[in-house]
């Protein structure tokens, strides 16, 4: 019961560090829908750059990167969702947005086995 509570208070820690330092750079746009663009470009960025990872130290850094950018981004996209359809029709567009978002994890795998 100990180790869950403490991995528990550890997660919640990783989560609070990483809104305490992704809020002020993220923050510096004033549209919401521009914060978006910006994480999503820096996420791909970020993503294209996994290849040049070779050692243990740069797969470190570059999860550390991913985390930072795709929990910036998971963040934003609530309140862009609520600013492009309205608060009325958030829930059906959150929903719409998480088929979309999951169909990759669906449909990757097998199309990834045909190949």
């Amino acid at each position: 019961l100990e180790v869950k509570q403490h991995d528990a208070e550890v997660k919640s820690l990783d989560k609070s560090t990483a809104v305490v330092y992704t809020r002020p750079v993220y923050s510096l746009h004033s549209d919401q829908v521009q914060q978006l663009t910006a994480t999503v470009i820096l996420l791909g960025t970020v993503l294209l750059l996994c290849p040049l990872a070779s050692t243990f130290s740069e797969l470190v850094a570059f999860s550390a990167a991913h985390g930072l950018v795709y929990g910036a981004t998971v963040a934003i996209h609530i309140t862009v969702l609520s600013e492009v359809v309205g608060v009325e029709r958030l829930g059906s567009a959150l929903g719409f947005f998480m088929l979309i978002r999951s169909s990759g994890g669906l449909l990757g795998p097998p199309i990834a086995g045909k190949l």
